[in-house]
This record gives structure tokens, sequence and C-alpha cells, in this order.
């Protein structure tokens, strides 16, 4: 991972434990802090994959296509936290 520490809190949701990880992606459970008791999966891009334009763009449409296929109960929202090309993505 390059040394880099994911963060802790992206908006609302402050990041558990990891749950997985794949050559593209981290993913942690997650809770919002103004929802108690709502828990969620965020998918972090890898640093290191960041600076590849055509992997964030993979990475976005999976997160496009998991709203559109999702029941009512699950949602998915991509959260830009920088151009491609400009460093870690948090």
């Amino acid at each position: 991972m390059n040394g880099s520490r994911p963060p802790t809190q992206i908006g609302s949701i402050r990041l558990l434990d990891p749950l997985g990880e794949g050559g593209m992606a981290l993913v942690f459970r997650g809770e919002d802090r103004f929802r108690s008791g709502t828990f969620c999966a965020v998918k972090l891009l890898r640093p290191e994959v960041h600076r590849d334009a055509d992997l964030v763009r993979r990475f976005l449409r999976e997160g496009d296509v998991l709203s559109r296929a999702s029941p009512t109960r699950l949602w998915s929202r991509s959260i830009p936290l920088g151009p491609p090309g400009c460093g870690p993505t948090w």
C-alpha cells in the first residue's frame, strides 16, 4: 500500500474493520456517525491504482452499476476525492 494509511472517516462514515481487499481496492465495514446502528461497506481505491485513468473509470462504473441493480435497502455512491493522477485517494 505504499505506506499510505486509509482514512478513519469519510464524510459521516467512520471506517471500522477491514473486510477484504483485492488488486484494485480495499473494503471496510463502516458506520454512519449520525445514524447510530447504520452499517455499510466502503470500498476505497488503492492509492497505487489511482494514477490509472482506465481503472478509476472502471471503479466508478462498478459503483454506478451497483446503484442501479441494488434493492432499495442497498445503495452505492461514489465520492470523488480528487482527479486521476492527483495522488492517493485518501
